[in-house]
């Protein structure tokens, strides 16, 4: 089988992974299951009113709902031998340093085996002091790129495991002194962000503290200019820039590169669905493509990795990223900032036949007669939209729960994000889009299109 085959090529590789956990009733089948012979650990966030974690919070509101969640994951986790990995990857002042190492002794006593991932090291070094038994590593926010850095930790804490920075994953020369300190190399293949973010403060506060408000909002809250994300995005959707990433983004062809060097391949995607967290675990476990799998498309060549490997970061003078590295499309996940504008695709006619403009999406759920409504139409520039892929943009019509509108939006974006390069694809064939899918069976679903209106 196709997949057995791609497993035993992951498992060869001596690596393991660290899944993301997603609080979905679907989780354990779609995802823990189907992997779990290679997969060591399942990171998930401590609870919202202990600690943010950067991310919209998708678990149990209240701490008693979380722990029933959590029990049953840990209870299959641990019959297949693998362990919890909880993440407080925030800076924290002193209150909340109190809470996190009482709710970590905690949750260790309850979870046997589980490890923490922290940013702070005076957070990890308290820890350690009250319970000097458990597993403490520092998080990739901890930005640890050089065995000095390394060496902090190891002298604090003695972690096992070290999550590396982004900007040493293609540094088979830095990630080789970690391994001979002594470490586990822990690596986060691709993020949201960009190599040396120029706001990376920003990571500790703002975005955190902006998903809390629009986990709380019924409106997405504008991104103020300043902030990593649109910056960073700006960046990505530029086909003069996009390549930057590839200076620290691992595609699944270059595992085979990183044998004996990583010990964990740590997959993002928390917020995700569990089928959109399968398809980027099956694209990682196939260990063969050079393309990239979400925000901006790009198409390395098979030299891309040694050159990039050893070079001296010098782009802007260098042009060799800019030159070989083929651009394929964007998918841009946030709301401009004001004054932003967005590329128009070349081909909007082709995407329009019969004049239609958009097509719209209305929810009713089965349950409780809820509604929402999901508009999709071909990119416009100057128009605000809450999820991008290449071609189209998609945006939510009425009040609803943010989690739930943004699991929806999110896995319409995927499907489409797999089709839109097809240039027969067009508005009309969204309806198609809806059939078959599991995920649908709890709404009815009314498809529409919407033609221009003229003018005069």
């Amino acid at each position: 089988m196709k997949g057995e085959a791609s497993k035993t090529s992951f498992r060869d590789l001596g690596m393991t992974l660290s899944l993301p956990y997603n609080f979905a009733d679907d989780y354990i089948n779609s995802v823990l299951l189907p992997y779990a012979d290679i997969t060591s650990e399942v990171y998930l966030a401590v609870f919202w009113a202990i600690s943010p974690s950067a991310r919209n919070w998708m678990g149990a509101g209240t701490h008693r709902e979380y722990l029933r969640k959590i029990d049953g994951l840990y209870k299959v986790a641990q019959g297949h031998g693998i362990r919890l990995n909880f993440v407080a990857n925030v800076a924290m002042d002193p209150r909340q340093a109190r809470l996190i190492v009482d709710e970590a002794v905690f949750l260790h006593e309850r979870y046997p085996d589980s490890s923490f991932t922290l940013r702070s090291l005076e957070v990890a070094v308290a820890l350690k002091h009250e319970a000097p038994d458990v597993q403490v590593s520092p998080s990739t926010l901890a930005f640890i790129d050089s065995p000095v850095k390394a060496m902090y930790w190891k002298l604090a804490v003695n972690p096992d495991v070290l999550t590396v920075a982004r900007e040493v994953n293609r540094r088979p020369a830095v990630l080789r002194q970690f391994k001979d300190m002594g470490f586990k190399v822990k690596l986060i293949p691709e993020d949201t962000c960009i190599p040396y973010c120029p706001v990376m403060h920003e990571h500790d506060m703002s975005i955190a503290l902006r998903d809390q408000l629009n986990q709380a909002s019924t409106v997405p809250i504008p991104l103020r200019a300043g902030e990593c994300r649109p910056f960073a995005m700006r960046i990505k959707a530029d086909p003069r820039y996009f390549w930057l990433v590839a200076t620290k983004d691992v595609l699944p062809g270059h595992l085979k590169h990183l044998k004996g060097l990583v010990d964990i391949l740590k997959i993002e995607g928390r917020q995700a669905g569990s089928d959109v967290i399968r398809q980027k675990v099956e694209y990682y476990v196939q260990a063969h493509s050079l393309r990239s799998f979400e925000i901006v498309f790009y198409e390395e060549p098979e030299d891309a990795w040694e050159r990039i490997a050893t070079c001296d970061r010098d782009c802007f003078r260098c042009k060799w990223c800019a030159e070989n590295i083929r651009f394929i499309g964007t998918s841009i996940q946030g709301i401009p900032s004001p004054g932003e504008t967005v590329q128009g695709v070349d081909d909007s006619r082709t995407r329009n036949p019969g004049g239609f403009t958009s097509a719209r999406l209305d929810f009713t759920r089965k349950k409780d007669g809820g509604t929402f409504s999901i508009e999709i139409t071909p990119l416009e520039s100057g128009r605000a939209y809450f999820r991008k892929t290449g071609v189209f943009g998609l945006a939510y019509i009425g009040k609803t729960e943010m989690a739930e509108v943004t699991l929806v939006i999110e896995r319409l974006a995927v499907i489409l994000q797999g089709m839109e390069h097809d240039p027969a694809f067009n508005i009309s064939s969204i309806r198609d889009l809806l059939t078959g899918k599991s995920w649908t069976s709890k709404y009815q679903v009314k498809f529409s299109l919407k033609r221009a209106t003229r003018k005069g």
